[in-house]
């Protein structure tokens, strides 16, 4: 009978693992530093978040070379999306397309900087992606939403980079609304920024 019990409370011990979210067991703890949910909804809002949240600081220097400095955004003003359903023929079925508010909109075609977490896509020919939250709560590992993932298209071939590694990045902000094979936000000459 012992052994019916043990077994039993391993099997419940082990079903309720299975059942915690990504965020509750995220090593870095983000969930319980930012006191955010990582719930995503059809607006494409990560809950516990508030109109506030969308500030962003736009750098007003001026480079050695006499450019102006990207604008320094926050996660939240990229989270103006919500979704349409649509059939793709190159799929053979129905997929999600973006629709972008008008904030993410005024955002296209500048350049920007985001800090975040970096997960490798394809480490040897420099294919990486930057997330809003770590790898276990990031798009794919977690609950959180495509809006929080920006694909990188580097100037050059980057270095190594970590898996979560904490940095800021910068790039020329790209909305992808028609390639399913993407993600819907894309830094292109992207290249880390170092202070």
């Amino acid at each position: 009978m012992d052994k019916l019990i043990k077994k039993a409370l391993i099997f419940t011990f082990l079903t309720g693992l299975t059942m915690v979210k990504a965020s509750f067991i995220c090593r870095h703890n983000v969930a319980a530093a930012a006191n955010i949910p990582f719930v995503f909804n059809s607006k494409g809002t990560t809950g516990g978040e508030t109109d506030e949240d969308h500030t962003s600081g736009e750098l007003t220097g001026y480079t050695a070379s006499g450019e102006k400095e990207a604008q320094l955004i926050a996660w939240q003003s990229i989270r103006d999306v919500t979704y349409e359903v649509r059939y793709n023929e190159q799929l053979k079925s129905k997929v999600q397309y973006p629709d972008f508010g008008k904030n993410v909109k005024s955002l296209a075609g500048k350049r920007l900087r985001i800090t975040g977490y970096m997960i490798p896509l394809d480490i040897n020919s420099g294919l990486y992606a930057v997330s809003r939250y770590p790898y276990a709560s990031c798009f794919f590992c977690g609950a959180a939403g495509v809006e929080t993932v920006i694909s990188l298209k580097f100037k050059s071939k980057p270095r190594r980079f970590k898996t979560d590694e904490y940095l800021t990045i910068e790039g020329t902000f790209e909305l992808n609304d028609t390639n399913v094979n993407d993600f819907i936000y894309i830094f292109r000459n992207a290249e880390e920024v170092r202070d």
